[in-house]
């Protein structure tokens, strides 16, 4: 019988090792990479799909939403440095600034053409209305 030596901390090294490597890509971002991830609640009610978007310190105008012919809907912007921070020494930085992308892959039953969007105080809430359900059978004929 041969023995094998295992150390049970190998995968665990490797594992945090890789979240290292992805928080260091993070924090090094530019304005060339994405910065950040919105948070994003998702909620329906009978008739609409809701999605609210946290996007504070955005305006309005860095703000772009598009659909592409595949039903995906991309809400991308910038998100700028305030002029405040300017020839300041940071001390510590916390908040994410620059590029940012967020994308949902729209399902058959909504209406991807009547979508509205409204942006307040740092909240994007988009509305997509559900397609109407065809209440009565149709009955086909045979020629």
């Amino acid at each position: 019988m041969t023995l094998i030596r295992v150390n049970p901390f190998f995968e665990l090294d490797k594992i945090a090792k890789r979240f290292e490597q992805i928080k260091d890509n993070f924090d090094k971002s530019n304005d060339n990479e994405i910065a950040y991830a919105m948070r994003t609640d998702i909620s329906e009610n009978e008739n609409t799909l809701y999605l609210t978007l946290e996007l504070p310190g955005v305006t309005k105008n860095d703000i772009n939403i598009s659909i592409d012919n595949e039903r995906k809907m991309t809400i991308k912007g910038f998100k700028r440095k305030p002029e405040s921070l300017d020839n300041k020494t940071i001390i510590r930085n916390e908040t994410k600034y620059g590029n940012f992308e967020r994308s949902f892959v729209l399902s058959n039953d909504l209406e991807e053409n009547k979508i509205n969007a409204k942006f307040e105080n740092g909240i994007l809430i988009i509305e997509i209305p559900k397609k109407q359900k065809i209440e009565n059978e149709l009955e086909i004929k045979i020629n």
